[in-house]
């Protein structure tokens, strides 16, 4: 979160597939990436945008500036201080997709994307929990169910239930940019078996 300015996250995005194997796969597309000069891992790129850029707009155009080639694919949401600003944008090497919000101001994003003719298959850990739903379906399923989410105030895991919430969640973080406010809870599965409970929390705001 950039206080003041905008609040940016990460989704991990499709498997890029080559040979079948998954863990193959995920070690060549990972491999390939990463021997091309000049590439930059998302994450770094999150953070020169959260260190560099002054507003929402300058959020943008850096994470969808061409000239930069990511080491793995990713997908950003951005949020800025307006209910108007946000938007979710797709990261594939040098290629950038922009989604906007629809006409009720809304937009959402699993871990798959939403322009269509991207390359990648759907991951399968949050169908973990459902052997009868497809990884695709899955997805659909939490970008509604996040989408929903966004029709009221957002308090965190209590919010969740699955398969937004799976046994692969491990962080819930909710980020306000205009008043600089940030809780992050961390989970973890119980014993017994079973989804993820909150085991510490952290809030960050502007006494802080």
């Amino acid at each position: 979160m950039a206080p003041g300015r905008f609040a940016l996250a990460i989704n991990q995005a499709p498997r890029i597939p080559i040979s079948g194997a998954v863990i193959v796969d995920e070690i060549i597309a990972h491999w390939r990436m990463l021997c091309r000069a000049g590439t930059l891992p998302a994450s770094h790129l999150l953070r020169q945008i959260c260190e560099t850029a002054p507003d929402f707009a300058s959020a943008i155009a850096g994470l969808s500036d061409r000239a930069v080639d990511l080491a793995v694919p990713a997908i950003f949401t951005v949020a800025g201080i307006g209910a108007e600003e946000t938007c979710v944008i797709e990261a594939i090497g040098r290629e950038r997709r922009v989604h906007h919000p629809d006409a009720a101001g809304i937009v959402g994003v699993a871990n798959d994307w939403l322009s269509p003719d991207l390359p990648g298959r759907p991951r399968i850990h949050a169908a973990a929990w459902s052997k009868d739903m497809t990884p695709a379906a899955n997805n659909r399923l939490r970008r509604s169910a996040i989408c929903a989410l966004q029709a009221g105030r957002f308090e965190g895991a209590s919010d969740l239930a699955e398969p937004v919430l799976n046994d692969h969640t491990v962080i819930v973080a909710a980020m306000n940019a205009r008043r600089g406010e940030m809780t992050v809870e961390a989970l973890d599965p119980p014993a017994q078996g079973g989804l993820p409970a909150v085991v510490a929390t952290r809030r960050i705001g502007p006494k802080d």
